[in-house]
Parts: structure tokens; C-alpha cells; sequence
């Protein structure tokens, strides 16, 4: 008896209305969303705030030290302070310290103690007493009266810790103007040092001492005191 060949089994074209073929387009389509909205978080950028120079713990944020750069963070944006809050900040302190060009941490700011208002004042000193600054760089003032005899001199400690806002205009008389931001109750002894004393500026460091006059004893005139 012949052998009979089996029956040819067509496969039929998958048609639009199969389950597996609408799931699987599904799923392709979820992955290109999917993958579009990735590629898009990762190229957008935030503005946020940069510390402009190495700052220690305690120190009190001023005008100069921070900038505003633009960066891709992220799902980690959240932990660092953004642009738009940088007028915000100055008075605040530092409860950590920060390296300079560094994302400034919300978790680096403290508390502000109600920040007292302050005056830019400009005052010209000579070259040879005034170090190398940069904005927000914080100085301490001396002024130093010479009397006319052959007496000694007296110093003055005027100002600590006030920061340095600008300047490097040089006048004809060969002084180079200094710009510090002051506050309100020192701007008279400030301007009162400028016209009859020398005065030094100096920079105060990370880990400087914050104790009181030097020299001899306090110039007459320059207390703030009425």
C-alpha cells in the first residue's frame, strides 16, 4: 500500500489583532519612551551654585563667594542650593567646609543670625601695604598715626573680618583703591582712619587669630563711638 505524505501545515500570516504581536509592540514602544525620557534628563542642565574659593567652616557667605555655573545632576539636584537662592544666602555660615570651585551643599549652610546692614566703602592705600586679593576675600584694617616729633606711633586694629569687595583703580598720587564691604555702625571710623592715618590691609587666613588691637594704644579718634 503507498505511503501517503502527510498533510502540508501553512502558517498563516500573524494578523493585527494577535495578542502577541500587539504586546510586543507595546513593549517597543515603552522602551523608546522610555529610553527619550533618560537620554533628555541626562542632557538638561540646572543652574546651580558654585563655591568661588576655598571656604572653612564658620565662615559667614558674602557677596564673592559663590558664582553660578550650569551642570547635568540629575536626580541629585535636590542636594545642592540652586542659583536663583544666591542673594539668599549671604549672612548665612558654614557649618562644613568647602573647596573651592566645588557645588555649594544645602547641608554645608546654617542657620542666619539677622545679618546687620552694611555700607561699600572706598579708601586708597598704598601698594606696598595691601596683599594680593580676590573679591570676598576677608580683611583685617590697622590704621597707624605717626605723631610729628620723634614719639612712637601708635596702631589700631579698626576693622576684622570685613570683605574685600573689589578695586585695583590706581590714582595719580600712586595709591591703589580698596573697596570693603563695612558695616553701618564702622564706616565713620573707617573714613576717619583714611584721611589722617596709614592704613594696612591684610588678609586674613583660614586659621587666622581673631583677637583684638595690636600696637601701641588705640589711635585717638577712631572709635566708632560717638
Amino acid at each position: 500500500e503507498p505511503v501517503r505524505s502527510p498533510a502540508a501545515r501553512r502558517l498563516r500570516p500573524p494578523r493585527w489583532r494577535d495578542r502577541r504581536l500587539a504586546l510586543g509592540i507595546a513593549i517597543v514602544l515603552a522602551a523608546v519612551l522610555v529610553g527619550a525620557r533618560v537620554l533628555a534628563t541626562g542632557a538638561r542642565t540646572a543652574a546651580v551654585l558654585v563655591v568661588a574659593r576655598t571656604l572653612p567652616a564658620g565662615h559667614v557667605l558674602a557677596a564673592g563667594d559663590l558664582r553660578v555655573d550650569h551642570v547635568r545632576l540629575g536626580s541629585a539636584g535636590g542636594a545642592y542650593w540652586p542659583a536663583a537662592d544666591e542673594s539668599g544666602l549671604t549672612g548665612h555660615p558654614l557649618v562644613t567646609g568647602v573647596g573651592g570651585g566645588d557645588l555649594l551643599p544645602r547641608s554645608a549652610v546654617g542657620q542666619s543670625a539677622s545679618p546687620q546692614p552694611t555700607r561699600v566703602v572706598s579708601l586708597p592705600v598704598d601698594p606696598s601695604r595691601l596683599p594680593p586679593l580676590a573679591a570676598g576675600d576677608l580683611v583685617d584694617v590697622f590704621a597707624t598715626v605717626k605723631p610729628a616729633g620723634a614719639g612712637v606711633g601708635s596702631t589700631e586694629a579698626i576693622l576684622r573680618g570685613v570683605t574685600y569687595v573689589g578695586g585695583g583703580d590706581t590714582d595719580s598720587a600712586g595709591t591703589v583703591t580698596v573697596r570693603l564691604q563695612v558695616p553701618v555702625g564702622d564706616t565713620g571710623a573707617l573714613v576717619r582712619a583714611s584721611e589722617t592715618a596709614q592704613i594696612d590691609v591684610v588678609l586674613e587666613q583660614p586659621a587666622g587669630d581673631d583677637a583684638g588691637d595690636v600696637g601701641g594704644a588705640p589711635v585717638t579718634g577712631f572709635s566708632s563711638s560717638p
